[in-house]
Protein backbone atom coordinates (compact mmCIF):
# COMPACT_ATOMS: atom_id res chain seq x y z
CA UNK A 1 0.00 0.00 0.00
CA UNK A 2 2.89 2.14 0.67
CA UNK A 3 4.31 1.67 -2.72
CA UNK A 4 1.31 2.32 -4.32
CA UNK A 5 0.57 5.49 -2.46
CA UNK A 6 4.05 6.86 -3.60
CA UNK A 7 3.89 5.66 -7.00
CA UNK A 8 0.39 7.94 -7.41
CA UNK A 9 2.50 11.01 -5.31
CA UNK A 10 5.08 10.43 -8.79
CA UNK A 11 2.04 10.55 -11.32
CA UNK A 12 0.48 13.52 -9.73
CA UNK A 13 3.83 14.79 -9.84
CA UNK A 14 3.73 14.73 -13.31
CA UNK A 15 0.53 16.07 -13.80
CA UNK A 16 -0.28 18.68 -11.04
CA UNK A 17 3.09 20.42 -10.54
CA UNK A 18 5.74 19.60 -7.45
CA UNK A 19 5.31 18.29 -3.69
CA UNK A 20 4.63 22.01 -2.40
CA UNK A 21 2.62 23.17 -4.95
CA UNK A 22 0.35 20.14 -3.92
CA UNK A 23 0.66 20.88 -0.65
CA UNK A 24 -0.89 24.40 -0.95
CA UNK A 25 -3.68 23.91 -2.95
CA UNK A 26 -5.93 24.30 -0.58
CA UNK A 27 -9.73 23.34 -2.42
CA UNK A 28 -7.80 22.37 -5.28
CA UNK A 29 -7.82 26.13 -6.60
CA UNK A 30 -6.56 26.44 -9.74
CA UNK A 31 -5.77 23.14 -10.91
CA UNK A 32 -7.66 20.96 -12.96
CA UNK A 33 -9.77 19.05 -10.22
CA UNK A 34 -13.31 20.01 -10.15
CA UNK A 35 -15.40 20.31 -6.99
CA UNK A 36 -14.72 21.00 -3.27
CA UNK A 37 -11.70 18.47 -2.32
CA UNK A 38 -8.86 18.16 0.32
CA UNK A 39 -5.45 17.00 0.05
CA UNK A 40 -2.95 15.55 2.45
CA UNK A 41 0.50 14.74 2.73
CA UNK A 42 1.94 13.27 5.30
CA UNK A 43 5.61 12.47 3.21
CA UNK A 44 4.63 8.72 2.72
CA UNK A 45 0.75 8.47 1.86
CA UNK A 46 -1.09 11.13 -0.35
CA UNK A 47 -5.25 11.11 0.80
CA UNK A 48 -7.24 12.74 -2.11
CA UNK A 49 -11.00 13.46 -1.53
CA UNK A 50 -13.83 15.37 -4.12
CA UNK A 51 -17.56 15.45 -4.66
CA UNK A 52 -18.92 14.22 -7.97
CA UNK A 53 -19.95 16.82 -10.44
CA UNK A 54 -22.54 16.41 -13.15
CA UNK A 55 -20.97 17.34 -16.78
CA UNK A 56 -21.85 20.72 -18.05
CA UNK A 57 -23.32 21.85 -14.64
CA UNK A 58 -19.84 23.52 -12.70
CA UNK A 59 -18.97 23.63 -9.34
CA UNK A 60 -19.91 26.50 -6.35
CA UNK A 61 -16.86 28.61 -7.06
CA UNK A 62 -17.38 28.86 -10.83
CA UNK A 63 -14.49 26.52 -12.20
CA UNK A 64 -16.70 23.90 -13.74
CA UNK A 65 -15.39 22.76 -16.82
CA UNK A 66 -17.79 19.96 -17.45
CA UNK A 67 -19.24 19.20 -21.19
CA UNK A 68 -22.96 20.03 -21.66
CA UNK A 69 -24.65 17.31 -23.39
CA UNK A 70 -26.49 17.75 -26.64
CA UNK A 71 -30.27 19.56 -26.12
CA UNK A 72 -33.08 17.28 -26.24
CA UNK A 73 -34.72 17.59 -29.47
CA UNK A 74 -38.68 19.08 -29.67
CA UNK A 75 -41.09 16.27 -30.92
CA UNK A 76 -42.07 16.47 -33.80
CA UNK A 77 -45.67 17.82 -33.79
CA UNK A 78 -48.00 15.29 -34.77
CA UNK A 79 -49.79 15.51 -38.43
CA UNK A 80 -53.46 16.85 -38.52
CA UNK A 81 -56.03 14.73 -41.06
CA UNK A 82 -59.19 15.88 -41.82
CA UNK A 83 -61.74 15.34 -39.11
CA UNK A 84 -63.57 12.69 -40.89
CA UNK A 85 -67.13 13.72 -38.41
CA UNK A 86 -69.25 16.37 -40.40
CA UNK A 87 -72.22 15.91 -38.39
CA UNK A 88 -73.32 17.37 -34.91
CA UNK A 89 -72.49 13.70 -33.41
CA UNK A 90 -68.81 14.18 -33.30
CA UNK A 91 -65.99 16.26 -31.55
CA UNK A 92 -62.75 15.96 -32.97
CA UNK A 93 -63.47 12.78 -35.05
CA UNK A 94 -65.00 10.99 -32.06
CA UNK A 95 -68.48 10.38 -31.79
CA UNK A 96 -69.68 11.97 -28.44
CA UNK A 97 -73.85 11.72 -28.52
CA UNK A 98 -76.36 9.69 -29.73
CA UNK A 99 -78.41 10.43 -33.13
CA UNK A 100 -81.58 10.37 -31.23
CA UNK A 101 -80.33 12.64 -28.61
CA UNK A 102 -79.28 15.01 -31.15
CA UNK A 103 -81.56 15.22 -33.57
CA UNK A 104 -85.15 16.52 -32.66
CA UNK A 105 -88.93 14.90 -33.08
CA UNK A 106 -90.39 16.25 -35.72
CA UNK A 107 -94.18 16.88 -36.00
CA UNK A 108 -96.68 17.51 -38.80
CA UNK A 109 -96.85 20.93 -37.87
CA UNK A 110 -92.92 21.22 -38.54
CA UNK A 111 -93.17 20.45 -42.16
CA UNK A 112 -95.62 23.33 -42.78
CA UNK A 113 -93.09 24.59 -45.61
CA UNK A 114 -92.86 21.39 -47.34
CA UNK A 115 -95.47 21.09 -49.75
CA UNK A 116 -96.27 17.67 -50.80
CA UNK A 117 -97.42 16.49 -54.36
CA UNK A 118 -100.90 16.85 -55.34
CA UNK A 119 -102.43 13.07 -56.28
CA UNK A 120 -103.65 13.05 -60.55
CA UNK A 121 -107.23 12.14 -59.89
CA UNK A 122 -109.81 11.58 -63.32
CA UNK A 123 -113.23 9.75 -63.03
CA UNK A 124 -115.02 7.32 -65.78
CA UNK A 125 -117.24 7.64 -67.73
CA UNK A 126 -114.77 10.99 -68.48
CA UNK A 127 -116.57 13.78 -66.95
CA UNK A 128 -119.95 12.51 -67.00
CA UNK A 129 -121.99 10.22 -64.42
CA UNK A 130 -125.11 8.70 -64.58
CA UNK A 131 -127.66 8.72 -62.01
CA UNK A 132 -128.05 5.53 -59.78
CA UNK A 133 -125.05 3.71 -61.68
CA UNK A 134 -121.39 3.49 -60.46
CA UNK A 135 -119.07 6.11 -61.92
CA UNK A 136 -115.53 5.01 -61.17
CA UNK A 137 -113.09 8.02 -59.59
CA UNK A 138 -109.39 6.96 -59.74
CA UNK A 139 -106.45 8.48 -58.02
CA UNK A 140 -102.80 8.14 -57.98
CA UNK A 141 -99.61 9.46 -56.33
CA UNK A 142 -96.05 8.15 -55.80
CA UNK A 143 -93.33 8.59 -53.34
CA UNK A 144 -91.29 11.69 -53.64
CA UNK A 145 -88.48 13.52 -51.14
CA UNK A 146 -88.51 17.34 -50.74
CA UNK A 147 -84.42 19.08 -49.42
CA UNK A 148 -85.12 22.36 -47.54
CA UNK A 149 -83.44 23.30 -43.80
CA UNK A 150 -86.05 21.89 -40.97
CA UNK A 151 -85.38 23.26 -37.22
CA UNK A 152 -81.66 24.45 -37.88
CA UNK A 153 -80.85 21.06 -39.97
CA UNK A 154 -80.67 20.91 -43.62
CA UNK A 155 -83.05 17.65 -44.31
CA UNK A 156 -84.74 15.48 -46.80
CA UNK A 157 -88.00 14.82 -46.10
CA UNK A 158 -90.02 11.67 -47.96
CA UNK A 159 -93.53 11.58 -48.66
CA UNK A 160 -95.03 8.01 -48.85
CA UNK A 161 -98.67 7.49 -49.97
CA UNK A 162 -100.98 5.87 -46.88
CA UNK A 163 -104.23 6.83 -48.40
CA UNK A 164 -106.61 8.65 -50.53
CA UNK A 165 -109.45 10.85 -48.70
CA UNK A 166 -112.40 11.25 -51.99
CA UNK A 167 -114.89 13.91 -51.30
CA UNK A 168 -117.93 13.21 -54.43
CA UNK A 169 -119.15 16.35 -53.31
CA UNK A 170 -122.33 15.63 -52.33
CA UNK A 171 -122.30 14.83 -48.64
CA UNK A 172 -120.33 11.42 -49.45
CA UNK A 173 -116.71 11.27 -48.34
CA UNK A 174 -114.54 8.08 -48.29
CA UNK A 175 -110.79 6.97 -47.45
CA UNK A 176 -109.05 3.93 -48.67
CA UNK A 177 -105.72 2.95 -49.01
CA UNK A 178 -105.72 2.60 -52.63
CA UNK A 179 -106.36 5.32 -55.43
CA UNK A 180 -108.24 2.75 -57.03
CA UNK A 181 -108.11 1.88 -60.93
CA UNK A 182 -109.79 1.91 -64.26
CA UNK A 183 -112.28 -0.50 -65.25
CA UNK A 184 -109.98 -1.83 -68.24
CA UNK A 185 -107.28 -2.40 -65.52
CA UNK A 186 -109.66 -4.23 -63.12
CA UNK A 187 -110.69 -6.39 -66.13
CA UNK A 188 -114.64 -5.11 -64.81
CA UNK A 189 -117.35 -3.89 -67.59
CA UNK A 190 -118.10 -0.07 -67.45
CA UNK A 191 -120.56 0.90 -64.64
CA UNK A 192 -119.84 -1.46 -62.19
CA UNK A 193 -118.52 -0.54 -58.47
CA UNK A 194 -114.62 -0.73 -57.04
CA UNK A 195 -112.95 0.74 -54.08
CA UNK A 196 -113.66 4.27 -55.38
CA UNK A 197 -116.37 4.27 -57.49
CA UNK A 198 -119.49 6.52 -56.30
CA UNK A 199 -122.99 6.39 -57.13
CA UNK A 200 -124.87 10.20 -57.41
CA UNK A 201 -128.48 10.43 -56.35
CA UNK A 202 -129.06 13.16 -58.43
CA UNK A 203 -128.53 15.45 -61.43
CA UNK A 204 -126.50 18.37 -61.63
CA UNK A 205 -122.62 19.42 -61.51
CA UNK A 206 -120.34 17.95 -59.06
CA UNK A 207 -116.85 18.58 -57.81
CA UNK A 208 -115.11 15.48 -56.65
CA UNK A 209 -112.29 16.37 -54.87
CA UNK A 210 -109.10 13.84 -53.95
CA UNK A 211 -106.52 14.04 -51.36
CA UNK A 212 -103.63 11.81 -51.08
CA UNK A 213 -102.49 10.93 -47.70
CA UNK A 214 -98.72 10.83 -46.48
CA UNK A 215 -97.02 9.20 -44.41
CA UNK A 216 -93.82 11.39 -43.68
CA UNK A 217 -89.95 11.14 -42.65
CA UNK A 218 -86.97 13.13 -42.06
CA UNK A 219 -83.49 12.42 -43.26
CA UNK A 220 -80.94 14.58 -41.08
CA UNK A 221 -77.68 15.65 -42.55
CA UNK A 222 -77.98 12.69 -44.86
CA UNK A 223 -77.28 10.05 -42.16
CA UNK A 224 -80.04 9.61 -39.76
CA UNK A 225 -83.78 9.29 -40.63
CA UNK A 226 -86.57 9.77 -38.33
CA UNK A 227 -90.12 9.13 -38.89
CA UNK A 228 -92.72 11.85 -37.92
CA UNK A 229 -95.65 10.79 -36.23
CA UNK A 230 -99.08 11.66 -37.93
CA UNK A 231 -100.22 12.14 -41.66
CA UNK A 232 -99.37 14.48 -43.98
CA UNK A 233 -102.28 15.50 -46.13
CA UNK A 234 -101.26 16.56 -50.08
CA UNK A 235 -103.16 19.56 -51.54
CA UNK A 236 -106.39 18.68 -53.07
CA UNK A 237 -107.08 17.67 -56.51
CA UNK A 238 -111.06 18.24 -57.91
CA UNK A 239 -112.61 16.82 -60.66
CA UNK A 240 -115.99 18.04 -62.22
CA UNK A 241 -118.53 15.66 -63.04
CA UNK A 242 -121.70 16.73 -64.83
CA UNK A 243 -124.42 13.61 -63.32
CA UNK A 244 -127.28 12.97 -65.65
CA UNK A 245 -130.32 10.54 -66.01
CA UNK A 246 -130.63 8.10 -68.28
CA UNK A 247 -134.52 7.44 -69.61
CA UNK A 248 -135.76 4.18 -70.22
CA UNK A 249 -136.29 3.54 -73.80
CA UNK A 250 -136.85 1.05 -76.40
CA UNK A 251 -133.88 -0.46 -78.61
CA UNK A 252 -133.27 -2.79 -81.09
CA UNK A 253 -131.18 -4.87 -79.05
CA UNK A 254 -131.51 -6.25 -75.56
CA UNK A 255 -128.40 -6.29 -72.65
CA UNK A 256 -127.94 -9.93 -73.21
CA UNK A 257 -126.86 -8.51 -77.29
CA UNK A 258 -125.10 -5.12 -76.28
CA UNK A 259 -124.52 -5.55 -72.40
CA UNK A 260 -121.70 -2.40 -72.77
CA UNK A 261 -124.98 0.09 -73.35
CA UNK A 262 -125.85 2.30 -70.72
CA UNK A 263 -128.74 0.65 -68.35
CA UNK A 264 -127.11 -3.36 -68.91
Amino acid sequence: MRLRALSLIVLLSGTIGTGPAISSAVGCSGQVWVGNCTISNSGGQVDLGASTVTPGTGSGSGHGTGVRPNSARPAPKPTLKANPCTTPLCRDSYVVAKASDVYPKVSVADLASFRPQAATAHNEPAGVAIVGMPSNVVAAASTHELQGDLLGFPVSVQFVPESYTFDYGDGDTRTVDTGGATWAALAQPEYTPTHTSHVFRERGAKRVTVWVNYRASVLFDGSYRRDVAGIVRGPAQAVDVRVVAVATALVDKTCAERPRSPGC
